[in-house]
């Protein structure tokens, strides 16, 4: 009896099988017919940057699976989107300009036949590339140009930089980002005039007007550290390198891995031995505590001065905060994980450019606001450093 339940379940199971297989080779709808269904109704537009949303009425009709909308958004992309019978509203976008474009609706069955077209009108606002476009400022930089404009939109673009040496204007590198107030620095030219373009595209292919300007590089050169010392300001941290040794000689000292640290303390001046315009820094993690562990700088602040106040205060307006910067971890792991691209990325040193316009300064002020790990906080960590800029 047993025996013959197991091989009546044992068919069942095969003929179950079967039937699965036979129908995900047929792969034909659940619901088919041949009827057109009904188009939507009561068609609304409300119009925004670069597109219009769309809202309408469905028809009660259960064969509809999805509205489908076609249209096109310059001389070379046309565009559908698809939203599901659960939705009311569409959003169409990517339009090159401001101005009208036809757009058709149809509502499609699960049988993929379509309604009637409806063809409904918007008239999209300015394009979020054009008007990142109006706002693009370009100025001299160390080595190259600084590029600012505004992206409200918060919309997905590529700022270009062309340079026409020759009449004939080559792209040399593109920014992407959706950052709201957009600002980068493009280096690696010689310290002569150049004419320099930017441009803004979307990701639909839509490329704005050229920006011109003429772009004089300033001359950038590794500061000196061997005249760097520790300003051992009041306030600043206990440290290991001392008041009369030089950066240079401190980290020859300490090894490349270990910088300048030591007692608690979220503070360390550094006297660059005389006056630089400042353009960048580079710095590198300490590793005896582990690479973004311990005290090592996870976000801090630069500050600069020429001349410090006696009691060493921050804000005894002396000083002028040049940044507050972060240090990501690739890979996002918790404390004590790495992958390879960490450490590859710790390895080749932490890069920050210095705002413009550019801040002439005597002493460079390094402030800890985070480390990797918390009971740290107060303390403060830096392996080799280096500093850019013109110190005549």
């Amino acid at each position: 009896m047993k025996y013959l339940v197991f091989i009546l379940m044992y068919a069942l199971t095969v003929s179950g099988i079967a039937s699965c297989r036979k129908s995900d080779d047929n792969r034909a709808p659940l619901f088919t017919s041949n009827t057109k269904p009904l188009p939507v109704t009561d068609v609304k537009v409300t119009n925004v940057a670069g597109g219009a949303i769309i809202t309408y009425k469905l028809p009660k009709d259960p064969s509809i699976l999805y509205v489908q909308a076609d249209y096109v958004v310059n001389d070379k992309v046309k565009r559908q989107e698809k939203v599901s019978f659960y939705a009311d509203t569409i959003l169409v976008n990517g339009f090159a300009r401001e101005d009208a474009y036809k757009i058709t609706l149809r509502s499609v069955t699960e049988s993929e036949i379509k309604s009637d077209p409806v063809e409904v009108q918007v008239n999209p606002l300015t394009p979020p590339y054009r008007s990142i476009a109006a706002t693009i400022a370009m100025q001299d930089a160390f080595s190259g140009v600084n590029i600012t404009c505004q992206n409200p939109e918060e919309a997905e673009v590529g700022i270009g930089l062309v340079v026409d040496t020759t009449g004939r204007p080559g792209l040399v590198y593109t920014e992407y980002t959706k950052a709201i107030p957009v600002n980068f620095s493009v280096r690696g030219f010689a310290p002569r005039p150049y004419r320099m373009g930017a441009y803004v595209v979307d990701r639909w292919g839509n490329i704005s007007d050229t920006v011109w300007n003429t772009i004089t590089p300033l001359y950038e050169t590794l500061l000196n550290r061997n005249i760097m010392t520790n300003a051992k300001l009041p306030q600043d941290m206990a440290t290991l390198w001392g008041a009369s040794k030089t950066l240079e000689q401190v980290l020859t000292y300490t090894g490349a891995t270990a910088g300048f640290y030591g007692g608690f303390g979220k503070m360390t001046t550094i006297y660059l031995g005389k006056p630089a315009k400042l353009s960048r820094f580079k710095f590198y993690q300490t590793t005896d505590g582990g690479l973004y562990n311990f005290a090592n700088l996870k976000v801090f602040q630069v500050w600069a001065s020429m001349n410090p106040g006696p009691t060493g205060a921050l804000n005894d307006g002396t000083w002028t905060q040049l940044g507050t910067y972060e240090i990501i971890k690739p890979s996002g792991k918790v404390l004590g994980q790495n992958t390879q691209e960490d450490i590859d990325a710790a390895n080749a040193g932490h890069s920050f450019d210095f705002p413009s316009p550019v801040v002439q300064a005597k002493y460079v002020r390094i402030v800890t606001v985070d480390t990797w790990a918390v009971e740290n906080d107060n303390r403060l960590r830096i392996g080799t450093i280096y500093f850019w800029g013109d110190a005549d």
